[in-house]
Order: structure tokens, then sequence, then C-alpha cells
């Protein structure tokens, strides 16, 4: 299942569990670090890098994930946020996080948990934005979670370009 949980920083989120896993994953020789270097983050230092996909490991584990439905369901949710983002370049991938609405939330200092799926009937103020998407569309057809995927993208990189 993916992440429910991360922490606000005032720079970039952290969520220690999907850390601890990539950090299994590189040992594994699943995910291979690439343009590792040290950066100075407040008082501290940390490790940046960016990770290539292991393709003998992972050919045979995305396989895998596709053959059950939860998995590929996620599969396929992760990939389209992928593609999304991929498209709004360095620029936008780097500060899209900080535009989300449930990141960005002023209700939610810096410190705060952020629980990205709540168990209760309450939405994020992500959902609630992309759910406004499909309720404009819906006169006209029916959205599909990708195209909601790719609007709500959209409208984070021009939340970026008009700085609001």
């Amino acid at each position: 299942m993916l992440e429910a949980e991360l922490l606000k920083k005032a720079e970039l989120p952290i969520n220690p569990e999907l850390q601890h896993d990539l950090d299994r994953l590189v040992g594994m020789g699943v995910l291979i670090p690439a343009s590792v270097k040290h950066l100075r983050s407040g008082d501290a230092w940390r490790l940046d890098a960016t990770y290539i996909l292991n393709r003998d490991f992972g050919r045979r584990i995305l396989l895998a994930l596709e053959r059950d439905d939860q998995y590929a369901r996620e599969l396929h949710f992760v990939r389209e946020v992928a593609l999304a983002l991929a498209g709004i370049g360095n620029y936008g991938l780097g500060g899209a996080v900080l535009a989300d609405a449930t990141y960005s939330d002023p209700l939610l200092g810096v410190g705060s948990v952020i629980d990205l799926a709540p168990e209760n009937s309450r939405m994020t103020r992500t959902t609630e934005v992309s759910e406004r998407f499909r309720s404009l569309m819906a006169s006209q057809r029916k959205l599909t979670d990708a195209e909601v995927v790719h609007l709500y993208v959209r409208h984070l990189y021009s939340a970026l370009r008009t700085g609001e």
C-alpha cells in the first residue's frame, strides 16, 4: 500500500517509512543511486540522490505487481502521477509538493504529520480539488482517474508559475 502519512517540513516532506524502503531497495540492488551529493538542510547534512531502477530486478517486480489487483491499481496510479509530473520539468518537480492543496494548507504548520488517507469520511484538500475538476466536467463527460491526475498536476504547475 502507498504510504499515507508524511512530516511537513520547511523544505520538502519527510516520510521515514518511505526512506527506509528506499534504503532497503538500494541495499538489495533493486535501485541504483546516482548523482549522490551532500546537501545542507538547516543545521544538519543529508544525502541527496536520484535513483535508477535495476532493469533485471525491476522487470520481475513489476510483473509480480501487475498480477495482484490492488498492487496493479496502485502501480497504474503511480505511473499516471509520474507521467503527469514528467511534463512539468525540474522546476515543477521541485515545487509541486509545496503547492499541493493538502501540503500547503496554512492550518498545517511545519512539523505537522499530514494524513494523506484519512480513515474517516473527511477528504484531504488535494482530493477536494481533484473532485472539483471531476464535478466541473460532469455535465460534459466523466473524467478518468488518469485525466484527473493530469489536471491536478497542471493545476500545481499553474499555481507555481503564478505564485499562488
